[in-house]
C-alpha cells in the first residue's frame, strides 16, 4: 500500500478486506510514516527557532551600526558643505554677495559641461578595459570620481536639481572600480606577461587602493604564485598535456623574475618601471587628466573650473627597501616551494613514459633566460645563479624516473608471479611432463634454423634444439620471453636518457645506472621470493619445473644482465665494461638463481630417492637361498704354475665378473625411472648429489651385510658383495665425496676381513679388471647415473683431459652443464682389454690349493683364460688396423685432396 492512500484508510472496510497479516503490514507503515512526520515538525521547529533568533541579533546589530552610519554621513556632510563653500567662492570670509548674471550663466555652463563629462567617461573607461589599459582606465575613473564628489557636494546649485542625472551617473561609474582592479589582477595571472603590462596593471592597482610598494609587490607575488598554481593545473576549458603544462610552469618562474627585477628594481635606468611611471606622472611637466579625454567640446574647457581642469592623482611616491624585498621574495620562494612539494610532484606522477621525460628535459634547457640572469639574481637577493630547473625540476625528474624504473619492474615481477602460478596447477604440470618426455629428442623442422641470420641470432630462446637439450619447455621459454621483453622495454626506457647528449650530467647518469641494478636485483629477490611462497604441490614434476625455471632465468633473460651488469661509458652507455666489479651483481644474481634451482632438484632428488630406496628391490639378508638365485655367474680363470720340481700345473680360480642380479635390476630400474622423470638432462651437481643420496641408502644396506653371520663364514658371499661395492663406488661415486669414500672404504675392508688374505692378493687384480670391464659394457646404459668425466676416463683407462672437445671439435656435445663437462655419452667407449699377467712362482705355489678350494662351490665357469686371450688379442689387432688405415686416409687427403 503506497504512501498517500495511508490517509484516507478506513479502518472498518480494511478489517473487513485484509487479513491479519496485511493489517499489520499497513499498522507498521502508518506508525512509520507518523515518526517521520514528527521528525519532520521538530526538524522545521528547531530551523525557524534557531533563523529567528539569528533574524533577531542580526537586527540589532543593524540597528546600531545604522545609527553609527547615520552620525558619521551627517558629520561628512557638513565638512564637505563648508569645503565646498570655500572652494567655490575663493575661500571668501565676507558675507555672500549677489552674483552678477554672467557669473551665473558661467556656472551653469561649468556644471553642464562636467554632467556631459560624466556621461561619456564610462565608454570611456569600458574602451581602455577592453585594450587593457588598464593604468589610463584607472585615472580616468578617478577624474570621474573627483567630479561626482563636487557635483554632490554642490548643494547650492539649483541647475544640478534640474539634471537629476549627475546625481545617478555615480552609480554607473562607482562599479568600475571593482572593473578595474579585477581586470588588472586577471591581467598579471597571465603566463606570458611583458614588462610593461605588468608595471600597468601595478600601476593601476597602485592609484585604486593608494596602497603602499610594500602592499603592491606583496600582491604582485601573490598573483604570481597564484599563476603558477594555474600554470600546474588542468584547464577544463582546454585539457593541456601533462609536458605542456610543466613547461610552462617554469616558464612562469623564470619570466616572475625578470618581472620583479624590471618593474620593481632596474628597467634599465637604474629605477623600476613602477617609480619611473609615478615619477612622469607626479611631475610638473604631466598633462592633468582631463587630456586623457577625447572629446569635441574642448572648447567649452574654459567654463570648468581649474580645480577639475587641472586635475591630476597625487599621491606620496613609494620606495622599496632591500629588507622588504628579502622578506616578500622568501615569501614567495616558500610558497613556490609548496606548491611544487604538492602539485608539481603529483603532475610528475602523471608522466609514464621516458620519452615525454627526455622531451620535458630537452625542451627545458632551451627556454632562454635574460642575458643579465647573474646579476638579476644577485640584485634580487637570491642564490647566485638561481636555476629553478636544476634546483626544484631536475631532482622530480630523476625521482620520477626512478619511480618508472620501480614500477616497471614491479609490474614485470607481478605478471611473472601471475604466469608462473597458472603454469603450476595440475594440469598444467601434468601435460607439460607428458609433452616434455614425448618430444624431448624427438626432432622437428622447426628446430633447426632455416637461414644462416637465424643460426647467428644472439637469442638463445630461438634454438630451440638447445632449449630441448636444456630440458627447457616451451612454456619456460615462454615465461622467460614474457619477462625478458618487459625489461627490454624499461632497460630501453632508461636508455632514452642515458644517450641524451648533455654535458655535466655524467655522475647523475651513472647514478640512475646504479639505481637500475640496485632495483634490478631487489625485485629479482622480490621475484624469488614470490615463487617461493606460492602454494602448490611439491612433486618431482613441479620440482624439476621450478629449478629448470630458476636456470632458464639466467640463460634466457639477456636484458636482466644488461641490467645488472652494464656500465655508464660517455656516448655509449651500453658497452659492457671489463671492469669485474660490473659483474658482481649479475653474479650474484647468478648465484641466487642456481641456489634456489639446487635447491628445488634437492627437493627432487629427495623424493626419487625415497621411491627409489634400494631396500625394495636389494634382499636384505644373505643366505643360500639368496647365493642361488641372487648371485650372478662367477669367471673362471686358468692359471698356470710350477711345483717344486718344475713342473707345469694348471689351476683354476672363480672371480666375480657382474653385481649381484637384484643390484644390476635396481640399477636399471633406477635408470629406467630417472629417465622417465628428468631424461639424460639431469646437471652434474645434481646428480652427484642424487648420487650421494642413494650411496648413502645402499651403503646402509651393505652394512647390515657385514653384520650377518652368513656373510663373515663365507668368503664367496664377501668377494661378491665386495664387486659390488666396488662397482657402487666406480660408477655412483667420486673422489672428493669423502664421506661416502670413507664409508665404503670401511665396509670394503671389513669384507676382506672375511676373506683370506692370500686368496684377496690372488683375486684382487681380476676382480679389479671385471669392475672395469663390467662398468664398460654397461656404460652407455650407465652413462646418466655418471657424474664426472673423470669416470669415463676410468673406465676407459684413459687419463681425463680437459682440452679433448678443443682437439676435437667435430664431437657434438648435446647436453652440457658447463664448457668441459657431458652429462652422457654419445658412442660406448671401445677400448682395447689389458693383458693377463703371468703369476709370480711364489704365487703360483699356493694357487692350487685355494683354487681347488673354490671350485668345491656351485658355480659354475663362464669364460675361459684362453678364450679371453684370444678376443683381446682380435679387439687389439682390429684397433691397430683401422688406426692406421685412418692414418693413411687422412695423410693421403692432406697431401693430395686439399691442393
Amino acid at each position: 500500500m503506497s504512501g498517500p492512500t495511508l490517509y484516507d484508510i478506513d479502518v472498518d472496510v480494511l478489517f473487513e478486506q485484509r487479513s491479519i497479516p496485511e493489517i499489520e503490514e499497513v499498522q507498521k507503515r502508518v506508525q512509520s510514516e507518523i515518526e517521520k512526520k514528527r521528525e519532520e515538525l521538530r526538524t522545521m521547529v528547531g530551523e525557524r527557532y534557531r533563523d529567528l533568533l539569528k533574524a533577531a541579533d542580526t537586527i540589532a546589530g543593524m540597528k546600531d551600526t545604522s545609527a553609527t552610519l547615520i552620525t558619521q554621513i551627517q558629520n561628512i556632510t557638513t565638512n564637505c558643505t563648508s569645503l565646498n563653500e570655500k572652494q567655490l567662492l575663493g575661500f571668501q570670509t565676507k558675507p555672500k554677495q549677489p552674483l552678477v548674471p554672467d557669473r551665473e550663466l558661467h556656472s551653469y555652463y561649468s556644471t553642464v559641461f562636467q554632467i556631459k563629462l560624466l556621461t561619456s567617461l564610462p565608454e570611456m573607461i569600458w574602451s581602455r578595459i577592453d585594450e587593457e589599459q588598464f593604468f589610463l582606465a584607472t585615472q580616468l575613473f578617478i577624474l570621474s570620481r573627483h567630479i561626482s564628489t563636487g557635483l554632490h557636494l554642490d548643494v547650492g546649485n539649483k541647475v544640478i536639481k534640474h539634471f537629476p542625472v549627475a546625481k545617478k551617473q555615480w552609480e554607473t561609474l562607482k562599479p568600475f572600480f571593482f572593473t578595474i582592479k579585477q581586470n588588472a589582477l586577471c591581467a598579471l595571472e597571465k603566463d606570458t606577461l611583458t614588462p610593461e603590462a605588468a608595471t600597468d596593471c601595478l600601476l593601476s592597482l597602485f592609484l585604486l587602493e593608494q596602497s603602499s610598494m610594500d602592499g603592491i609587490l606583496t600582491t604582485f607575488l601573490q598573483i604570481r604564485a597564484k599563476s603558477y598554481l594555474a600554470a600546474l593545473s588542468s584547464d577544463k576549458s582546454a585539457q593541456r598535456r601533462v609536458k605542456d603544462r610543466i613547461l610552462s610552469s617554469l616558464e612562469v618562474l623564470n619570466s616572475s623574475v625578470l618581472l620583479i627585477f624590471k618593474c620593481f628594481i632596474d628597467s634599465g635606468n637604474g629605477k623600476g618601471l613602477v617609480v619611473e611611471k609615478l615619477e612622469e606622472l607626479a611631475s610638473d611637466k604631466a598633462e592633468p587628466t582631463i587630456s586623457l579625454m577625447d572629446l569635441d567640446e574642448m572648447d567649452m574647457m574654459y567654463d570648468l573650473p581649474d580645480i577639475i581642469a587641472k586635475f591630476k592623482p597625487t599621491f606620496e611616491m613609494p620606495t622599496i627597501t632591500p629588507t622588504m624585498l628579502k622578506s616578500v621574495k622568501d615569501t614567495w620562494l616558500q610558497t613556490v616551494s609548496k606548491i611544487i612539494e604538492n602539485q608539481l610532484r603529483n603532475l610528475f606522477d602523471l608522466v609514464s613514459s621516458m620519452k615525454t621525460i627526455q622531451e620535458i628535459k630537452h625542451q627545458s634547457s632551451k627556454l632562454e633566460k635574460d642575458k643579465n640572469w647573474s646579476e638579476m639574481c644577485e640584485k634580487l637577493s637570491l642564490p647566485a645563479s638561481l636555476d629553478f630547473y636544476q634546483h626544484y625540476y631536475r631532482p622530480l625528474i630523476n625521482s620520477r624516473v626512478r619511480d618508472i624504473v620501480r614500477q616497471s619492474w614491479s609490474k614485470a615481477v607481478s605478471s611473472t608471479h601471475n604466469d608462473i602460478e597458472s603454469l603450476l596447477t595440475s594440469s598444467s604440470i601434468a601435460k607439460i611432463s607428458e609433452n616434455n618426455l614425448k618430444n624431448l629428442w624427438k626432432e622437428n623442422v622447426g628446430d633447426i634454423p632455416v637461414s644462416l641470420k637465424q643460426a647467428l641470432q644472439q637469442d638463445k630462446k630461438n634454438n630451440k634444439l638447445l632449449m630441448k637439450s636444456k630440458g627447457f619447455c616451451p612454456e619456460i621459454v615462454d615465461i622467460c620471453a614474457s619477462l625478458d621483453n618487459r625489461l627490454k622495454t624499461i632497460f630501453s626506457e632508461v636508455n632514452v636518457l642515458l644517450e641524451e647528449d648533455s654535458s655535466g650530467q655524467t655522475d647523475e647518469k651513472q647514478s640512475m645506472v646504479n639505481f637500475l641494478k640496485d632495483t634490478s636485483e631487489d625485485c629479482i629477490s622480490e621475484l624469488i621470493t614470490g615463487i617461493k611462497s606460492m602454494e602448490f604441490d611439491r612433486k618431482q614434476d613441479t620440482c624439476i619445473l621450478l629449478a629448470r625455471l630458476f636456470t632458464a632465468f639466467a640463460d634466457l633473460c639477456p636484458h636482466l644482465k644488461l641490467c645488472l651488469s652494464h656500465t655508464y661509458v660517455a656516448s655509449n652507455w651500453d658497452r659492457i665494461s671489463s671492469d669485474k666489479k660490473n659483474y658482481e651483481k649479475w653474479n650474484r644474481v647468478c648465484a641466487l638463481f642456481d641456489d634456489e634451482a639446487f635447491a628445488f632438484w634437492k627437493q627432487f632428488c629427495e623424493t626419487f630417492a625415497e621411491e627409489m630406496g634400494p631396500e625394495q628391490i636389494i634382499s636384505n639378508n644373505i643366505g643360500i637361498e639368496t647365493i642361488l638365485n641372487d648371485f650372478t655367474s662367477w669367471e673362471s680363470i686358468n692359471i698356470e704354475e710350477k711345483d717344486d720340481q718344475d713342473n707345469a700345473v694348471q689351476s683354476t680360480i672363480r672371480v666375480p665378473s657382474q653385481p649381484r642380479i637384484s643390484v644390476q635390476f635396481y640399477v636399471f630400474k633406477l635408470i629406467y625411472s630417472l629417465n622417465n622423470s628428468i631424461p639424460e638432462t639431469l646437471p652434474r651437481r645434481v646428480l652427484h648429489h642424487l648420487n650421494s643420496i642413494l650411496a648413502t641408502k645402499i651403503l646402509a644396506l651393505y652394512g647390515k651385510y657385514i653384520e650377518n653371520e652368513f656373510v663373515a663364514t663365507n668368503q664367496n658371499a664377501a668377494l661378491q658383495l665386495y664387486f659390488d661395492l666396488k662397482f657402487f663406488q666406480l660408477v655412483f661415486l667420486a673422489r672428493d665425496d669423502k664421506k661416502v669414500q670413507d664409508e665404503i672404504q670401511r665396509l670394503t675392508n671389513a669384507l676382506k676381513n672375511f676373506v683370506d688374505p692370500f686368496d684377496f692378493e690372488l683375486f684382487h687384480s681380476y676382480l679389479n679388471g671385471n669392475v672395469k670391464k663390467c662398468a664398460q659394457r654397461l656404460q652407455h646404459e650407465l652413462g646418466v647415473l655418471i657424474p664426472y668425466p673423470e669416470n669415463v676416463s676410468i673406465l676407459a683407462d684413459q687419463k681425463p683431459s680437459a682440452g679433448a672437445q678443443d682437439r676435437d671439435p667435430n664431437v657434438l656435445c648435446l647436453s652440457s652443464n658447463g664448457a668441459v663437462s657431458t652429462w652422457f655419452p654419445l658412442l660406448p667407449i671401445i677400448t682395447p682389454g689389458s693383458k693377463t699377467g703371468t703369476m709370480s712362482n711364489e704365487g703360483e705355489k699356493g694357487s692350487g690349493a685355494k683354487s681347488k678350494r673354490q671350485s668345491d662351490t656351485k658355480l659354475t665357469s663362464s669364460q675361459s683364460s684362453s678364450s679371453l686371450a684370444s678376443a683381446q688379442q682380435t679387439a687389439q689387432n682390429y684397433a691397430s688396423n683401422v688406426r692406421s688405415g685412418a692414418a693413411a686416409f687422412f695423410g693421403a687427403m692432406s697431401q693430395e685432396w686439399f691442393r
